[in-house]
């Protein structure tokens, strides 16, 4: 009965200063789509913006697309793997040199949702992965320690 899922993704900041320089990952917002019983598609779309003193120094929007399939379903958990394709607007003066570009992003992810036997439409999700990510001139690939793990919460109608 759970066909479509609207939510929230957030995106695990990187580790270390470099790291943050260097990838975009922001927080989005989830509406996700079950084709059937195992296959499921989600579009997320996050935005962030930071101002100083009235001058804005970092600006991302990010546009996912994100296929996903359950390998092992046990009771009220799916254990999934998917994948995923994204496009990204940066606007970024917290580096030397600036960047004002666009660019893709692409990862692979495993991950378990865990559903409630008392809430039983609202799912809460774990995954952990890898990626790549350019922007401009700019290419970030990363294993789990940067913009993975990610934490999501959906409710399901």
């Amino acid at each position: 009965s759970r066909m479509i899922g609207i939510g929230y993704q957030h995106r695990s900041a990187p580790v270390t200063g470099n790291g943050a320089a260097a990838e975009y990952a922001v927080d989005a917002l989830s509406l996700k789509y079950w084709l059937d019983s195992t296959d499921s598609v989600d579009v997320q779309f996050g935005f962030f913006s930071a101002i100083n003193d009235g001058d804005k120094m970092l600006e991302v929007f990010s546009l996912d697309l994100r296929y996903a399939t359950v390998v092992k379903r046990h009771a009220d958990l799916d254990i999934y793997i998917g994948g995923s394709v994204g496009y990204l607007q940066v606007k970024d003066e917290t580096t030397a040199p600036a960047v004002d570009d666009s660019g893709f992003g692409v990862r692979a992810f495993a991950g378990v949702e865990v559903f409630f036997v008392t809430l039983p439409n609202l799912g809460i999700a774990g995954e952990i992965g890898i990626g790549t990510q350019q922007v401009g001139d700019r290419s970030t690939p990363s294993v789990s320690p940067s913009s993975f793990p990610s934490f999501s919460v959906r409710y399901y109608f």
